[in-house]
């Protein structure tokens, strides 16, 4: 093969993969990455509300059962003067950056002593990261309890 005939393979090759590339991906991963965008001052409103509690948390994770890819996460909460938060119901999501289709719900039980478990059979282990769980108390008592 000539020096033309590598250049004809190598153009059409590139011409197959972006025409691939475009077809196949649309871009978003998000479906919803408008509304996310557009609700975003109420992201920070959150994060200022959750500034203003003083809390502090802590979560750490083992791998429970290697040959079902289960993971423990514990979340411990604490209080502006340090001392366990009790009786939230806490909800949140393992991300995982490079494919929306493997974020994992996770809802987190109390243990006791500010300290929460979430079990997580996750889809696959595959290379790459997952992102830290997003967690949320979806509910928590009026005056949360601190000990």
């Amino acid at each position: 093969m000539d020096g033309a005939g590598v250049f004809a393979v190598i153009i059409g090759v590139n011409v197959l993969m972006t025409t691939l590339a475009i077809e196949t991906f649309d871009g978003l991963d998000q479906q919803d990455a408008y509304r996310k965008g557009r609700d975003y001052n109420q992201v920070l409103a959150e994060q200022r509300a959750e500034a203003a509690l003083g809390w502090s948390t802590q979560i750490t994770s083992r791998i429970a059962d290697p040959a079902r890819r289960t993971v423990e996460l514990t979340l411990s909460v604490a209080g502006a003067r340090g001392g366990a938060v009790l009786g939230l119901v806490i909800e949140g999501t393992l991300k995982r950056p490079t494919n929306a289709a493997l974020d994992t719900p996770i809802a987190f039980t109390p243990l006791g002593a500010g300290r929460y478990l979430a079990q997580v059979t996750l889809p696959a282990w595959g290379a790459g990261a997952w992102r830290s769980a997003r967690a949320k108390a979806v509910r928590m008592p009026a005056s949360p309890r601190t000990c």
